[in-house]
């Protein structure tokens, strides 16, 4: 009933029912790797149910040294003795079984999945287990079924029909020119309405691979579109976007019609076509993946008006998608577009009209366009003392003062409180107006002690309670909208702030958390200084700091917090931050900007006062590399640095060009008395690569001297000019200078 289950193969994640364990006589295996595949997957054929869990319940730790963990030993013969075994004795269980169709989705999986992961790491392996790779997946396979490759995109179609005869040198080459990039970039050929990769090997008379083998599914001529701008004007929702088909070329104005319609969840016959202008995007071309095909006429800006989307004279609650359709030469692809660039596309504004409110975006920040008629509201937010005293109104429903609640319950469903609602007035104009009362110590007892073991509370967003109205004893509930007017307060009770929010969506919240700063002023000056402002409430420890990092925590840079009372300043320079080194700019990236009280104090995120949205992204005053500030995940902050070259030359399609045009030219130009250092990392300045600069300049040659840097990671003495590794005068650089070191 569920093929997906084939892919949960571990048994980490797994709790069985004893009685079903010891009835199937179960058993682990011994002194052998990949233990659990033996055991999970027969379960699930034999179980007449399982249950399945939303949370992440598992943390993975790549280990380093001789502890190295199962994932990180594939060139070991004993683990793809181990795996082929593990997945044979599966294959064979569901043959016995009688379970045939289910055997064929198996094989197909391990293809795809158990023996690719070994396949990919042949370039890295010996001799021997290359040849025992051979011996035993080629075995695996004898007892599969001919289709077993058929669903694979052509290029691992390509490597397991060299596996399958025994063509190593052939399959090395293949993962070289996979591993190199040169897959990616490599255009696509066209014989009458079908395509083909064109990989290694296609057209060799000698090896005489089938066509078949290189001819591209579907899924590999995608349709890649994205969102970047949503916006009101008046009662009109206008996008701004892009849409293309992989590797078709969109030179020419007329080379693809694009087709955008709204569709309403639930009601097929709510289909709304969107007023569709092409739109000239030459810079699509330069930030897409495969660099070799020309999608300058891929944007688009889209409009419908708000009346379009009523139902019988009115709005109804309800929600619709967006499907994006593109044609172009002779092919047709269409897909839901939900995407959207960072930034303002992720946060568009809430637009009212008729009563209904009109909300074109999801919690998660990817479009979607909900018409909500707002049933139950949040007007007014009072505080009293330790309580918060909560009223807005209920349209389209009566309140039964007898039994009416609301509920508020943790967004991770750990905890549910119930509070009485009352009537707030007599009904008017068909809106019961109501009031609740909400002690808060109530939301710090429903604290968990996973809360204060993991610490995650600390780094993540806090503890997020939801707000429902149930108006009646019905069961019925419904969310809390917040008001166009709902304050949002901030308090401070016992060691934790607790705040009133609105989300994206507009949806009304409250957050327990630990103290964040909540930043109110963004001002780039002169020379790239960044000057922040904002709002703290935590009580001083020390010296606080403004911490910047990066998602994967390998970096990080730190700035004085100054504070004054509740209030707080901190001065950052992003394209000259202190390092042991010197000074140097952000690497390129984003970097998420946290705050610790005290150095040994834990860091949390730095928030956005919402009055700020409007003012973001702001980017740095600046010539050379884009530096700016930008929202992410709605109400964090973070500093986002751009490439040390323009974006013409960064990109894969620039690259392309300076490697097959510009270089070539550079070549045949005449050459020039100049030391190019291009070697380390980022270009360093040291080792025996300084020594030598250094006796080159006591010995007066007169020859010019460029150092290769990259990503300006390197301080240089002022006498060295620099050159971007991979920008355009790199590449003229390395072709013309008569000596390279």
């Amino acid at each position: 009933k569920h093929p997906a289950l084939l892919n949960d193969r571990t048994a980490w994640n797994k709790v069985f029912r004893r009685t079903f364990w010891t009835e199937n006589g179960f058993r682990w295996p011994e002194g052998v790797l990949y233990e659990d595949i033996p055991v999970t997957l027969p379960a699930h054929v034999l179980a007449s149910s399982v249950d399945v869990l939303r949370q992440p319940i598992y943390l993975w730790r790549a280990r380093v040294g001789d502890s190295s963990s199962i994932t990180q030993r594939r060139t070991e013969q004993r683990a793809i003795r181990d795996r082929t075994r593990a997945v044979d004795g599966v294959s064979r269980f569901m043959a016995e079984q009688g379970q045939h169709d289910l055997k064929r989705r198996y094989d197909k999986a391990v293809a795809e999945q158990d023996l690719k992961y070994f396949l990919q790491q042949l370039d890295a392996a010996d001799g021997p287990f290359r040849a025992l790779f051979l011996d035993l997946v080629n075995d695996y396979f004898d007892r599969a079924a001919d289709d077993v490759f058929d669903h694979l995109p052509s290029i691992d179609r390509l490597k397991w029909h060299l596996v399958r005869r025994r063509l190593m040198a052939e399959l090395l080459e293949v993962l070289r020119f996979e591993r190199s990039g040169e897959l990616a970039g490599t255009p696509v050929v066209r014989r009458g309405r079908r395509f083909y990769g064109n990989y290694p090997f296609r057209g060799d008379a000698d090896l005489a691979v089938p066509d078949a083998i290189y001819r591209l599914d579907r899924d590999e001529l995608p349709l890649r579109a994205r969102i970047e701008d949503i916006r009101w004007a008046g009662d009109t929702l206008e996008l701004s976007g892009f849409a293309y088909i992989a590797f078709l070329d969109l030179a020419r104005e007329k080379s693809a019609r694009i087709r955008l319609t709204l569709e309403e969840a639930g009601h097929p016959e709510s289909v709304v076509p969107m007023r569709v202008r092409s739109v000239h995007r030459p810079d699509v071309t330069a930030a897409s993946l495969d660099g070799v095909t020309d999608y300058s006429w891929s944007g688009f800006e889209a409009s419908v008006d708000a009346a379009a989307l009523r139902h019988r004279g009115g709005f109804r609650d309800g929600q619709w998608r967006l499907r994006v359709e593109v044609r172009s030469h002779g092919i047709m692809r269409r897909r839901w577009l939900a995407g959207t660039a960072p930034g303002r596309a992720t946060r568009p504004a809430l637009h009212g009209v008729e009563g209904a409110r009109l909300i074109p975006t999801t919690e998660a920040g990817q479009f979607a366009l909900r018409v909500s008629t707002m049933p139950a509201h949040v007007d007014a937010v009072r505080v009293d003392g330790e309580v918060l005293e909560v009223s807005g109104g209920l349209h389209g429903r009566t309140l039964d003062p007898a039994t009416a609640q609301v509920r508020v319950t943790r967004q991770d469903g750990a905890a549910t409180l119930h509070y009485p609602v009352a009537p707030d007035g007599p009904p008017r104009e068909g809106q019961q107006s109501w009031l609740f009362r909400l002690p808060l110590p109530d939301l710090l007892s429903g604290r968990s002690v996973d809360d204060d073991a993991s610490g995650s509370e600390d780094l993540g967003d806090g503890i997020v309670w939801e707000p429902a109205l149930l108006p009646d004893d019905s069961g019925t509930r419904i969310p809390l909208s917040a008001g166009p007017g709902m304050p949002e307060p901030r308090l401070t009770i016992g060691s934790a702030e607790v705040v009133v929010r609105s989300t994206r969506t507009g949806r009304a919240r409250v957050v327990e958390r630990h103290f964040r700063p909540e930043v109110d002023r963004v001002r780039w000056t002169e020379g790239g200084r960044l000057e922040l402002a904002g709002s703290y409430h935590e009580p001083p420890a020390g010296q606080g700091e403004l911490v910047l990092v990066q998602a994967d925590w390998d970096e990080h840079f730190a700035a004085p917090l100054l504070r004054d009372d509740d209030r707080f300043t901190a001065v950052l320079q992003p394209l000259a931050m202190g390092t042991v080194a010197g000074a140097l700019p952000l690497p390129e990236g984003q970097w998420d900007l946290y705050a610790r009280a005290a150095p040994s104090a834990p860091m949390v995120r730095v928030k956005i006062d919402r009055s700020l949205l409007d003012a973001l992204p702001a980017a740095a005053p600046a010539d050379g590399r884009e530096v700016m500030v930008r929202d992410v995940e709605f109400d964090n902050l973070a500093v986002v640095a751009g490439p040390d070259r323009p974006v013409s030359q960064a990109g894969r399609a620039g690259q392309q060009r300076l490697r097959t045009q510009d270089y070539p030219g550079f070549l045949r130009l005449p050459r020039r008395d100049l030391v190019l250092f291009d070697g380390y990392a980022r270009g360093a300045y040291g080792d025996d690569a300084r020594a030598l600069h250094e006796e080159l300049v006591r010995r007066d040659t007169g020859l010019d001297v460029l150092w290769t840097v990259a990503d300006g990671q390197a301080v240089l003495p002022a006498e060295v000019d620099r050159v971007a590794r991979h920008g355009k005068e790199w590449y003229e650089a390395v072709a013309r200078a008569r000596y390279v070191v």
